[in-house]
C-alpha cells in the first residue's frame, strides 16, 4: 500500500505518448556496411538494458521495508520514464534509415525491439501504480522477453568497422551510379556531383529531400552548395552519428541565430576562415586510410589506424569543440589542448557536447603522443599507455569522431540554408572557400572537374575529353569561375590523352565578360560572342599560327549568326519585328566581339576580324529601316565568309564545329 500511494502520481499517458510515437520510419537509404554501423553506434542493446534494468528496480519495490518505499519509489519512477524516453528516442533514430533488402531482418528486429521494449516500460509504470497487479507484471514479462530475444538476435547483426563498402553508396543514396562520375580527387566531387545531378536533377531532387525530411523544410531552395551537404551526409561512413550531429547543430545554431545573431555569425565566420586547416586534416586522414588499406597484417595497420584517430581528435575534435564551445559561451582555455577542451564538453552536460566527447579516449592520444604504443603479437592487440585495445575499436573512434565532426559542419549548412544567414555573413576568401567556388562553378555548368590545384596565381584544373557541347560548358565555367576568384591569373585546362591544353588568361576573361544578356532583372554573359577572345586567346597559346586564328574565328562567328538566322527564318519570313532586333543584336555583337578577338593577333591578321566585322556593321546599317524578311537573304557575306574559312576544327575536341 505504501508503494501504490508513493506510485500514485505516475501518469501512464507519458509512456503512452512514447509508444504512439508516429515519426516517420525508413526513409533514409543505407547500404549493409552503413546499416551495421548504425546499429553498433546507436547502442540498443546497451539502452534496452538500461531500461530493463530500471523496470525491474521499480518492481523490486514491492519487497523492499516500507520506510525505504517512500523514499525510493518516485526516484525509481522517474528513472525508468529517463529510461524509456532515451530507448524512445534511440530506436527512432534508427528506424529512420533503411537498409538493403539482405538486412531488412534486423530492421524488423529493430521495430520489435522498439514496440515491446516500450510496452515493457508502461506495463512496469501501470502494475507500480495499480499495487503490483500480477496479470499486468506477466505481461510486462512477455513483453521483457520478446525484447531480450530481439536484443539478442541484432546482436548478430553487428559487423567490424570498415573504411571502404562493397554497395555503391551514392547509388543506394540518390539514384547516381558512380560510374556517371568522373573520377576524381578531393574537392572535385562538388563539381562531379553537379554535372551528374543536371543529367536528372528533378528525380534526384526529391530522393534527396525526401531523405532530407527532418533536416530541410522542403520549401527551402537547394542550393548547390545546401545539396553537397545533403548528399554527403548521406554518404557518411558513420551515418546514424554524423546524422544525429547535423540534427543537434542545426537546431543549436537556429536558437542562437535568433538569441544572439551578431556573436555566432561571427564564430561560425572564423570558423569558416580555418577551412584550410580542416582540408589538411582530412588529406591527413586520408593518407593514413589509404596506408590502413593496403597493409596486409594488423601489425602493420597499427599506427596508420592510430594516425587517423589522432588526427581526428586532435583536429576536428578539439577545432569542432572549441567553436561549439564558445556558442554556449562556455570558457575556452587561450591554448586549448585537448584533455582541458574534453574536460569543458563533458562539464557543459549538452547534447552535441557529450556527443562530441564521445569518440575520446584520453590514453590513446597520449599515447600516440609519447610513443607508448606497441603491437602485442601473442595477444593480437595494440597496447596503449598499458593497456590493450583492438585495432576494430580504434579504427570505430577515428570513424565515429570524423562522422561527427562533418555532421556538425553539415549542420551548420543546413540550418543556414534554411534561414537564410548566408545573406548574412562575409564571403570568405580562403584558398579551400574559394577551389569549391571554383569547382561549383564548372559542376553548374554540366562540368566534371578530374583535379584542381592552384600555383601562385594559376589555377590548374584536370578536365575529362571535352565534345563540342561541353567546350561550351568548359568556357562558360572558366568565366563563372573566374567571377569566383579574381586573383586569378592563368587558368590552365589540361585534356586527357594527347590533346594540348586550353589556357586562358584574365585578359580575355575580362574581355568576355563584356558581352552580356539580359534575362528578367538577372544580367549573364552572351557565350557565343564572350567565347571568341578566349579561343582566340587558348589557340594563340599553344602556337597556332595567326592565319590559322583569324580563319577559325571568322568561320565561327558566321557559323553562330547563320545558325540564328536558321531559328528565326520563320518568323522573319512573317515580317516579325521582334526576330529581327534579335538578328540584329547578334549582328551588332558578333561586330563588337570580332573587333576585340583582333587585340590578340598583329594588326596585319587582326585586319581579317576587322574586315569581317566591318562588312557586318554595313548590313546593320543597310538593313535597319527595311522589313524583316529582307534580312533572310541579307547575311550572304557571312555564308560566303563560313564556307571559306570553315569547317571549323579546334584541337581540344575530336570532332568538327
Amino acid at each position: 500500500m505504501a508503494a501504490s500511494k508513493a506510485l500514485s502520481h505516475i501518469e501512464l499517458s507519458d509512456w503512452i505518448s512514447l509508444a504512439q510515437n508516429k515519426s516517420p520510419t525508413r526513409f533514409i537509404f543505407a547500404t549493409t556496411t552503413q546499416w551495421e554501423s548504425i546499429l553498433a553506434d546507436a547502442n540498443l542493446i546497451g539502452i534496452w538494458i538500461d531500461l530493463h534494468s530500471a523496470g525491474l528496480a521499480l518492481i523490486s519495490l514491492h519487497t523492499e521495508p516500507i520506510q525505504v518505499i517512500g523514499k525510493s519509489a518516485v526516484r525509481r519512477a522517474n528513472e525508468l520514464l529517463e529510461k524509456s524516453r532515451a530507448f524512445a528516442a534511440a530506436t527512432t533514430e534508427v528506424r529512420r534509415f533503411y537498409p538493403p533488402k539482405d538486412s531488412l531482418k534486423g530492421s524488423n528486429l529493430v521495430d520489435k525491439l522498439a514496440i515491446n521494449g516500450l510496452r515493457f516500460g508502461r506495463l512496469v509504470a501501470q502494475c507500480a501504480k495499480e499495487g503490483w497487479d500480477e496479470s499486468t507484471w506477466a505481461n510486462a514479462k512477455r513483453h521483457a522477453q520478446i525484447s531480450d530475444a530481439s536484443a539478442r538476435q541484432l546482436e548478430q547483426e553487428l559487423g567490424p568497422p570498415n573504411i571502404g563498402d562493397p554497395e555503391d553508396r551514392i547509388y543506394r543514396a540518390i539514384g547516381i551510379r558512380e560510374d556517371e562520375l568522373e573520377t576524381g580527387t578531393g574537392l572535385t566531387f562538388a563539381a562531379r556531383l553537379a554535372a551528374a545531378w543536371e543529367k536528372n536533377s528533378h528525380a534526384y531532387e526529391r530522393r534527396l529531400r525526401k531523405q532530407s525530411q527532418h533536416l530541410l523544410n522542403s520549401k527551402v531552395a537547394l542550393a548547390p552548395k545546401t545539396r553537397l551537404h545533403l548528399v554527403m551526409l548521406l554518404l557518411s561512413d558513420r551515418p546514424l552519428l554524423a546524422q544525429r550531429a547535423a540534427l543537434l547543430t542545426r537546431n543549436l545554431i537556429d536558437h542562437l541565430l535568433v538569441t544572439d545573431p551578431v556573436s555566432t555569425l561571427s564564430l561560425i565566420e572564423a570558423h569558416v576562415e580555418r577551412e584550410p586547416l580542416m582540408l589538411s586534416t582530412h588529406r591527413a586522414f586520408i593518407s593514413a586510410r589509404d596506408r590502413y588499406a593496403e597493409e596486409l597484417h594488423d601489425e602493420a595497420r597499427m599506427r596508420p589506424v592510430f594516425e587517423m584517430y589522432k588526427t581526428t581528435v586532435e583536429g576536428d575534435i578539439k577545432r569542432t569543440a572549441e567553436l561549439t564551445l564558445r556558442l554556449l559561451k562556455k570558457p575556452v582555455p587561450s591554448k586549448p589542448t585537448l584533455s582541458p577542451i574534453l574536460d569543458q564538453l563533458i562539464a557543459a552536460r549538452q547534447p552535441i557536447t557529450s556527443l562530441l566527447a564521445s569518440p575520446v579516449v584520453r590514453e590513446w592520444r597520449n599515447a600516440v603522443a609519447h610513443e607508448d604504443i606497441y603491437w602485442d603479437s601473442e595477444a593480437g592487440m595494440a597496447v596503449a599507455d598499458g593497456h590493450p585495445f583492438g585495432l576494430n575499436e580504434i579504427l570505430a573512434r577515428a570513424l565515429q569522431a570524423r562522422s561527427i565532426c562533418q555532421g556538425f559542419e553539415h549542420g551548420i549548412a543546413i540550418c543556414y540554408a534554411s534561414t537564410g544567414a548566408w545573406t548574412r555573413i562575409k564571403k570568405t576568401s580562403n584558398e579551400v572557400s574559394g577551389r569549391l567556388g571554383i569547382l561549383y562553378a564548372f559542376g553548374e555548368a554540366g562540368l566534371s572537374a578530374v583535379d584542381l590545384y592552384r600555383v601562385g596565381t594559376t589555377v590548374k584544373v584536370d578536365a575529362p575529353r571535352l565534345t563540342d557541347q561541353t567546350l561550351r560548358k568548359l568556357l562558360a565555367a572558366t568565366i563563372s569561375a573566374s567571377v569566383e576568384d579574381n586573383h586569378v591569373e592563368l587558368w590552365d585546362i589540361r585534356l586527357p590523352d594527347d590533346y594540348p591544353p586550353l589556357q586562358v588568361s584574365r585578359k580575355s576573361l575580362d574581355m568576355a565578360m563584356t558581352f552580356t544578356i539580359s534575362h528578367g532583372s538577372e544580367t549573364h554573359v552572351h557565350l557565343p560572342f564572350a567565347s571568341l577572345p578566349m579561343i582566340a586567346e587558348a589557340l594563340s597559346n599553344i602556337n597556332y599560327s595567326e592565319i590559322l586564328i583569324a580563319s577559325t574565328i571568322t568561320a565561327i562567328a558566321a557559323g553562330y549568326l547563320l545558325s540564328e538566322l536558321e531559328r528565326l527564318a520563320q518568323r522573319l519570313t512573317h515580317d516579325d519585328q521582334a526576330a529581327a532586333d534579335e538578328i540584329f543584336e547578334w549582328i551588332s555583337s558578333t561586330s563588337r566581339a570580332l573587333r576585340a578577338t583582333g587585340g590578340f593577333l598583329s594588326e596585319n591578321k587582326a585586319s581579317k576580324l576587322n574586315t569581317f566585322a566591318a562588312v557586318l556593321d554595313g548590313i546593320w546599317h543597310q538593313h535597319r529601316d527595311l522589313l524583316p524578311s529582307a534580312l533572310l537573304h541579307a547575311l550572304t557575306p557571312a555564308r560566303r565568309a563560313y564556307i571559306r574559312n570553315g569547317p571549323v576544327h579546334l584541337p581540344w575536341i575530336s570532332q568538327n564545329l
